[in-house]
């Protein structure tokens, strides 16, 4: 029955995702309908910096503005996400206390954040950032739940990608289309 109930739920977050270009949009989908299927406490997507040394935050959902705003997340200072950023590989913590791989441990336990699963996202076998998904509760996510999150990564970091590819397209037809009317403003003038 759970498998599907997520068979349907992975439906419905393709047919949304794909149905929008817009990058917040993407990233808001994907964030909250993950959060609500898993019946998580939070989540959050951070996506690589250029140089890929830092993690900018790009949504969130059910933190605070505090936790949000602890400090830099720098990925040499995160052995989790570096892990799943290097491996291509989905981690599941069922105890953060228990945890010696976060850069933020004390913000985390403040937070009420109990468990976490932190899934790459990748675009062409390229990790483009992480998307985290936050338990209030310890939890051992089951086999099923981490797979349905892993196929869901996989095709937010698509449509996060693509949504990425459109915006540069927009910009560069926007600039070329400004540079052709003022060509075209220039030999109406001549």
């Amino acid at each position: 029955m759970q498998r599907t109930r997520l068979y349907e739920a992975f439906q419905s977050i393709a047919r949304d995702l794909n149905a929008s270009l817009d990058l917040k949009q993407v990233l808001t989908t994907l964030l909250l309908k993950s959060v609500e299927e898993l019946n998580v406490k939070a989540g959050s997507i951070r996506l690589l910096g250029q140089r890929g040394a830092t993690l900018h935050l790009a949504a969130a959902f059910g933190l605070s503005a505090s936790y949000l705003e602890k400090g830099t997340v720098e990925v040499a200072h995160r052995p989790l996400d570096q892990r799943g950023l290097r491996e291509r590989a989905t981690l599941a913590i069922t105890e953060l206390t228990a945890e010696s791989g976060l850069q933020y441990p004390a913000e985390a336990q403040r937070e009420g954040i109990r468990s976490v699963l932190v899934l790459p996202l990748c675009a062409h076998s390229t990790a483009i950032g992480v998307l985290r998904l936050y338990s209030g509760q310890v939890r051992r996510f089951g086999a099923e739940e981490i797979a349905f999150a892993t196929a869901v990564a996989n095709l937010g970091g698509v449509a996060i990608e693509n949504a990425r590819l459109h915006a540069a397209l927009r910009e560069r037809i926007d600039a070329l289309t400004e540079d052709s009317n003022g060509w075209f403003r220039f030999l109406a003038l001549s």
